[in-house]
């Protein structure tokens, strides 16, 4: 515990005391992020894309109070949905790309899952080739500092069409309407 050392020198001989140093373990734990696409099994205009997120991941035995998980969704993607499960007090709000989930507590040895739904926009930028990228980040009180998920990626592609035209009878010849 920060490489200290501590030294008890008892005063009165004969004492059996108990004594509480009250020492604080940091709390460091992780939010693990998912995507998935509908219809599989390419991500296309129109495609809806959802990501998951985990926290903490996995569950760990000390009880996380006020938490906020922040997630800002790509320009090229519209949200059209959040759900939560789990934890405690869930609040969801959608301000612009930015989603930010609150629970007032996720309990010892639990998790709490949240889904964020959005569809790939060609409207909002997005073409054939184009990488999507997105990371979820985790606070709570007493936190030392923000977790931030693993990336997840999303490859936006589209259809390749060929079209072949015939004609009956062959060229060259009338077609009547």
């Amino acid at each position: 515990l920060g490489g200290g050392v501590v030294v008890l020198t008892p005063q009165i001989a004969g004492n059996n005391y108990t004594f509480d140093f009250g020492f604080i373990i940091p709390i460091l734990p992780s939010i693990v992020k998912g995507v998935s696409i509908a219809p599989p099994p390419t991500a296309t205009l129109g495609t809806t894309v959802t990501y998951s997120i985990s926290v903490p991941n996995p569950a760990i035995t000390r009880t996380l109070d006020n938490v906020v998980v922040s997630d800002t969704i790509d320009a090229r993607l519209r949200v059209v949905g959040v759900n939560t499960a789990g934890g405690l007090a869930p609040t969801v709000s959608i301000t612009g790309q930015l989603v930010e989930v609150r629970f007032g507590r996720i309990n010892a040895d639990s998790q709490a899952l949240i889904t964020i739904s959005a569809i790939i926009s060609d409207p909002l930028g997005a073409a054939a080739g184009d990488i999507i990228t997105n990371t979820a980040s985790l606070t709570f009180s007493g936190a030392s500092a923000i977790t931030s998920s693993n990336v997840v990626t999303t490859t936006v592609s589209e259809p390749t069409l060929d079209l072949t035209k015939r004609s009956n009878p062959a060229s060259g010849s009338t077609v009547a309407a």
